[in-house]
C-alpha cells in the first residue's frame, strides 16, 4: 500500500478554546463538496449547516476557507503538496482570523489594550492545530 505524504492526507480534527468556549472543526485536504459529504460521518447538525454553504465555482476559496457554526467554526485547508513553509503561513493566515472572529463575536476589538489577548489566543490555536496536524 502506497504512502501518502502527510501534505497531501486528508484528515480532520478539532481544536478550542477554554477561555472563550468555541470548538473547531478543522478539515484538512477536503474540497468543499467532500467536507460538506464527509461531514455526515462526524455529525448530522454539522452536515445540514455546512451543506447551506455554497462554494463559488468560478473562484474557489481552496487554500482556505472558515465557516461560523452555531456553536463555533469549521475551517477548511488545503495544503500545497511541495511547500511546507506555505503551508505553515497558510495555517497562521486562517488561525488569524479565527482569532479575529471569536473576539469580535464577544466585543473585544483589537486595540493598543487588547492586542495581547489577539497574540495569545492566535498562539493558543496555532499550537493546538499543529500538535493536532503532526
Amino acid at each position: 500500500m502506497k504512502k501518502i505524504p502527510l501534505l497531501e492526507k486528508k484528515k480532520y480534527f478539532f481544536i478550542h478554546s477554554d477561555i472563550f468556549k468555541v470548538d473547531i472543526i478543522c478539515f484538512i485536504n477536503y474540497g468543499h463538496k467532500e467536507m460538506v459529504d464527509f461531514s455526515k460521518k462526524i455529525n448530522k447538525e454539522l452536515h445540514i449547516y455546512l451543506s447551506h454553504f455554497k462554494q463559488d465555482e468560478e473562484t474557489p476559496a481552496d487554500e482556505g476557507q472558515i465557516y461560523p457554526l452555531t456553536k463555533g467554526y469549521a475551517v477548511r485547508i488545503k495544503f500545497y503538496k511541495n511547500s511546507h513553509r506555505k503551508n505553515i503561513a497558510l495555517v497562521t493566515h486562517e488561525i488569524t482570523h479565527l482569532t479575529q472572529y471569536i473576539l469580535r463575536k464577544v466585543r473585544v476589538p483589537l486595540s493598543i489594550d487588547t492586542e495581547e489577548v489577539y497574540a495569545y489566543l492566535t498562539a493558543d490555536l496555532l499550537h493546538q492545530f499543529l500538535n493536532k496536524w503532526y
